[in-house]
C-alpha cells in the first residue's frame, strides 16, 4: 500500500502527481508526505519545488514552500552541467506559458512568510 512506502518514493510519486496534472494525488501527497517527501529527488536532481515551478502550477508552489522545500535546491543532472533553482524555473516558466499572475511574487512572499515565523529550514 502506498501508505507503507518510505517518504522519499512518496516525493517521487509527488514528482510524477505534479508532472501529470494529477493535482487531487499531489495535494493529497503533501498533506500526507513530511519534509522527505518534499525535498525527494528525481534522476535529474529536480524537487516536487522544481517541478511545479517549472509548470507554473503557484498553488502548489506555495504548498510545497508552506510544507518547508528548498526554494534554493538546485537540479544536480549529471549530463547537463546547468543548474536551476526552483526561482529560476518560476520566472522561465512564467513567461513561457504567459501566466504574469504575480508567480514570483507568490514565491518570494512565501518564503518571507516562513522567514518571519522561524521556519528558515
Amino acid at each position: 500500500a502506498s501508505e507503507d512506502r518510505h517518504p522519499r518514493f512518496l516525493g517521487i510519486d509527488l514528482i510524477h502527481a505534479i508532472s501529470s496534472d494529477d493535482f487531487a494525488q499531489a495535494y493529497e501527497l503533501i498533506d500526507r508526505g513530511d519534509m522527505v517527501t518534499v525535498i525527494a529527488r528525481d534522476g535529474g536532481g529536480q524537487t516536487p519545488l522544481h517541478c511545479a515551478a517549472r509548470l507554473a502550477r503557484p498553488n502548489l508552489v506555495q504548498e510545497l514552500l508552506l510544507k518547508r522545500a528548498d526554494p534554493n535546491a538546485k537540479t544536480n543532472h549529471l549530463q547537463n552541467p546547468a543548474t536551476y533553482t526552483p526561482l529560476m524555473l518560476l520566472a522561465e516558466a512564467s513567461q513561457r506559458y504567459m501566466k504574469q499572475d504575480c508567480n514570483v511574487y507568490l514565491f518570494l512572499h512565501c518564503n518571507i512568510r516562513r522567514c518571519k515565523t522561524g521556519d528558515s529550514s
